[in-house]
């Protein structure tokens, strides 16, 4: 075969390529926008929706707030409904930190605290100001791309806290379809968990998240384990949340009727032995309360 035939057969197949990664790509992803760029859009489409990274794992929202407030980005009067947390467990990929959306009443005022917490971190910590165990600093890695650059601690975004969940839902749930071919995320059954079911403040601090449990676990199985725990009194008391890629175990979580419950669902979960009906294996179960 002359090398310009398989060189075109090469760049079609790529193109081909391409083609399905963009159709199979989230529709629905957060809309971020750069500041050079928000300054530049008229002011009725200005972005007023912010993203923070690098937020501790277990951070509250009033743990997000009080350091918002601390940092003097905003001030004692800004409302607690207007940050929201990611989705329980989502997305899925470990991490000690992770997001959360921030709604201000202007594109100015975001512009402004966008500005203010890229400046001031509200979490992170430089490594440079970190000792070292010998007292001396490393050598530079001249192999480092100086371009490269660290994700801000804060990112402007047209996406309003609704859309920005959803996006959250959509690619974890994409990544678990994978090489399932012409499967509308929506219409999957298996998968009950809603920006509705997401957003609701109202269960701050009474939902558990437990993962480590086998993968062939049962709604009723889970009902079990939470036995002396007073579930709420609804069909997604107990919810299966998305699993990692090419993970064998399953994370669920379970809406309790008061925080009391909450607390005593971990205590009787965490680091506990779950031992399956099946074949007789033990799964070390983890569990945390989520927002």
């Amino acid at each position: 075969m002359r090398p310009s035939v398989m060189l075109k057969g090469v760049a079609e197949d790529a193109s081909s390529h391409l083609a399905k990664v963009f159709q199979n790509a989230p529709s629905h992803r957060p809309k971020l926008v750069s500041r050079f760029r928000a300054q530049r859009l008229p002011p009725t489409n200005q972005p007023r929706f912010l993203i923070l990274n690098n937020v501790p794992k277990l951070a509250l929202p009033q743990d997000v707030l009080r350091a918002l407030q601390d940092a003097k980005a905003v001030g004692k009067s800004f409302p607690l409904s207007s940050i929201t947390a990611s989705p329980p467990s989502l997305p899925r990929m470990p991490s000690l930190t992770r997001k959360w959306h921030i709604e201000l009443e202007s594109p100015r005022q975001a512009l402004a605290i966008h500005a203010h917490v890229n400046a001031h971190p509200l979490f992170a910590t430089s490594s440079s100001t970190l000792p070292y165990p010998t007292g001396e600093s490393p050598k530079r890695n001249l192999n480092l791309n100086p371009k490269l650059h660290m994700l801000e601690a804060a990112q402007l975004t047209l996406s309003n806290k609704e859309e920005w969940t959803e996006a959250t839902i959509e690619m974890a749930t994409r990544n678990e379809l994978k090489g399932t071919r012409d499967v509308d995320w929506r219409s999957t059954e298996s998968w009950k968990l809603t920006v509705d079911w997401a957003l609701q403040p109202e269960f701050r601090g009474r939902r558990v998240v437990v993962r480590g449990l086998p993968g062939g676990v049962t709604v009723s199985d889970l009902d079990r384990l939470a036995s002396g725990c007073s579930l709420r009194e609804a069909k997604d008391a107990i919810l299966k949340l998305p699993q990692s890629v090419y993970s064998l175990n399953t994370t669920c979580c379970f809406t309790l009727a008061s925080v009391a419950d909450a607390h005593r669902l971990v205590r009787k979960v965490h680091m506990k032995w779950y031992k399956s009906s099946i074949f007789g294996e033990e799964y070390l179960m983890r569990a945390e309360i989520v927002n």
